[in-house]
């Protein structure tokens, strides 16, 4: 009797014990918290850290199901976020500032390159160096774009004796490229790599002639930061995680990542993705962050941009910086 008693109770713990993990695994992944988030641009070296924290899993393991989508311009990007199609975005900071200057109530989380990387890509040896040294010069840009109310600031009163090339943002590089112009505007660190075989360039910044704004960032709603804030505060750290990771030495990884996630974008080779990083090293910092963990952002660095940006009459003077901007998320290291 025993045995058979046995053969009956012990199928019967198996089938207790089977069913109970199947509940909670089935609970937790019922658990994980959706987020939809959207990138600034097409894939680049700028996105690693949100490629590598998927493959790692440090999404799921803080309970978060993260969906990413690729961005088609900074611009894009926030009015996705502030009309609530996605739930958190990276992309200029500076355009995040004039659209919450003009109704959308988004506040950045934390800041990734907190150093302006807006600037101006020219060839090697070219000589240019200087705003006054553009007079006479072609100078591509786009109308409408994030660059365009700074010109007048940067050129300070030669702004009229330089040829200015309008273009979409798609085709600066390649008409640069085709020498059909001196100089173009962009988000310079990522070029250098980029072009090191085609046209050798190097680049001149807005922020060290008196133009600091801030770059990429991620960014919310007041609403999603209030009602998800849990949720908004595990993707960040994530993330960080993943941005810490990568400079620490593990730059491999994040475009093994990258190119493993997106293999039809049509990425640069492996060795450009790397010196991208490289070459992006000085902007994580300001004088004002250094020694603060990745991602807190400084008063003092929101203070100067927001009176550069009211200097040009892209939002309105006399802005609190608190009101743009909170640390909430970044954890102490």
């Amino acid at each position: 009797m025993i045995p058979f008693r046995r053969s009956i109770v012990a199928p019967l713990v198996l089938s207790v014990v089977l069913s109970s993990v199947a509940g909670i695994l089935t609970g937790a992944a019922a658990a994980a918290e959706r987020l939809r988030v959207r990138l600034d641009w097409l894939p680049t070296s700028n996105h690693l850290a949100f490629h590598l924290a998927t493959e790692k899993g440090w999404f799921t393991s803080r309970g978060l199901d993260v969906q990413i989508e690729d961005g088609s311009g900074s611009g894009v990007t926030v009015q996705a976020v502030g009309g609530g199609r996605v739930d958190i975005g990276q992309a200029s900071l500076a355009v995040m500032t004039t659209a919450r200057d003009k109704g959308l109530p988004l506040k950045s989380v934390a800041g990734i390159l907190r150093r302006g990387d807006l600037g101006i890509v020219v060839p090697e040896g070219s000589g240019l160096k200087s705003p006054k040294d553009f007079e006479g010069k072609r100078v591509i840009y786009t109308p409408g774009s994030v660059e365009a109310p700074f010109l007048a600031p940067f050129f300070k009163g030669s702004l009229d004796k330089v040829n200015l090339i309008g273009v979409d943002a798609a085709a600066k590089a390649p008409t640069y490229l085709s020498g059909r112009g001196d100089a173009f505007i962009t988000l310079v660190p990522s070029y250098i790599p980029l072009f090191k075989s085609q046209r050798p360039s190097e680049y001149i910044l807005f922020s060290d002639f008196g133009l600091p704004m801030p770059s990429l960032g991620l960014f919310v709603t007041e609403e999603t930061l209030r009602t998800r804030r849990e949720a908004v505060c595990a993707f960040v750290d994530a993330v960080l995680q993943g941005w810490r990771y990568i400079l620490d030495g593990h730059e491999g990884e994040g475009v093994d990542a990258l190119i493993k996630q997106r293999p039809q974008a049509g990425l640069p080779s492996r060795a450009i993705l790397l010196a991208m990083v490289e070459a992006y090293r000085p902007f994580y910092d300001t004088p004002a962050t250094k020694g603060r963990p990745l991602g807190w952002q400084a008063e003092e660095d929101w203070a100067q941009a927001l009176k550069v940006m009211g200097d040009a009459g892209v939002v309105r003077k006399g802005l609190r910086p608190a009101d743009f901007y909170t640390n909430e998320c970044i954890r102490a290291r």
